[in-house]
């Protein structure tokens, strides 16, 4: 429209908005990503890219100077980050001075500013990938009917016991620390903590119990004879991985399950504990203390054996205790089974022969 025309008509023309004066593209790929992760010098654009990081389809190179790259590799990206959210202790690097705070913002409340130290910004970008975590792996999702997704064995096979994921898992919930009756979990609130827990740190609990419900109650597949021979070749590699991945993984979630006071979660009748097992669980069990204040000694001191430690206050040498006496039970309630069975066919073996006796002897009397 022409100047003449705006003077008649009254009408100006919408000035260009700013967003059309510049390209807007998403980040290709996962490389991509990287590469701006290693190139972000402000703390807003590392929270933006965490916040953005679960949004990349492709991981596949786009020139040939670029790494190819799989999923698991963001999972192991993200979990490298979160690591150690939980101890702000730890994060202040020795030349930092721990006092030295920036503004980050305002207050929405007084419109104070925000300051946080060098130290509590990098906790704030663990949190974010921890919460992160939470919402794309540790959380069960929903289906597109909206009901909570659920962890079927193919789940956990494929998506979390593989030998890319399962060891940074295992890593990442490591023991912290073990002392008396505490075992602490890394990136896991303590049980004794005074602050509540958290929506993601539930689902983060949630996620752990269903896995040790898994790793008790997974069986190697069955190899039926009439399949060719690569397939049996190829399942029983599989079963042998997988176990392997499960009794490596027994005494380390022992020590969870300990953590989050759970060991309830492996009371059931069916679930049998290997030599590894009992023996993480008698390894935690004595790190229990007697104290004068509680028990007849003189002075604190480590336990000695599994019945102290429950004197103690010790949840795995209950538990333990209790293990080991209904295995006992149930080994000595099998044996008379088993002698009750036999006994029970000796008499209807007696039977059988003494009525073929009494035939016999009818028919000779004929």
């Amino acid at each position: 429209m022409k100047k003449s025309e705006e003077a008649v008509t009254g009408v100006t023309e919408a000035p260009t908005h700013p967003l059309f004066k510049r390209p807007i593209l998403p980040i290709k790929n996962w490389a991509e990503f990287l590469t701006r992760w290693q190139e972000a010098k402000t703390w807003e654009e590392m929270l933006g890219l965490l916040h953005a990081g679960f949004n990349i389809v492709h991981f596949y190179r786009r020139s040939t100077d670029q790494q190819e790259f799989k999923p698991a590799d963001r999972l192991i990206f993200y979990l490298t980050i979160a690591d150690g959210w939980t101890h702000p202790e730890s994060l202040c690097a020795p030349d930092e001075d721990r006092y030295e705070k920036q503004s980050v913002g305002l207050n929405e409340t007084d419109g104070r500013q925000i300051l946080m130290a060098t130290s509590e910004l990098r906790q704030a970008l663990m949190k974010k990938a921890f919460d992160q975590l939470c919402q794309h792996f540790f959380g069960k999702g929903k289906s597109k009917d909206g009901e909570p997704l659920v962890r079927d064995e193919r789940y956990w096979t494929d998506k979390v016991l593989t030998p890319e994921i399962f060891p940074r898992l295992m890593s990442f919930f490591r023991v912290k620390e073990s002392r008396s009756n505490v075992i602490e979990i890394r990136n896991l609130p303590c049980p004794s903590s005074w602050r509540k827990v958290s929506h993601h740190e539930k689902q983060v609990i949630s996620f752990l119990l269903d896995l040790a419900s898994f790793l008790w109650r997974w069986k190697e597949t069955e190899i039926e004879g009439w399949w060719k021979e690569e397939d049996k070749a190829t399942v029983a590699k599989f079963n042998r991985e997988m176990r392997a991945r499960v009794n490596q993984a027994m005494p380390w979630m022992i020590e969870v399950l300990v953590s989050l006071g759970r060991l309830d979660i492996l009371a059931k009748r069916d679930i049998k504990l290997n030599s590894a097992c009992l023996v993480k669980l008698k390894e935690i069990a004595l790190l229990a203390e007697l104290s004068p204040d509680d028990c007849l000694v003189r002075e604190r001191r480590r336990v000695g054996n599994l019945e102290e430690a429950s004197l103690a206050g010790s949840a795995a040498a209950d538990f333990l205790l209790k293990y080991q006496l209904n295995t006992k039970t149930r080994a000595k309630l099998e044996m008379v089974y088993r002698a009750q069975e036999k006994s029970i066919e000796a008499r209807d073996r007696l039977k059988a022969l003494t009525a073929r006796q009494l035939r016999r002897r009818s028919r000779l009397g004929k």
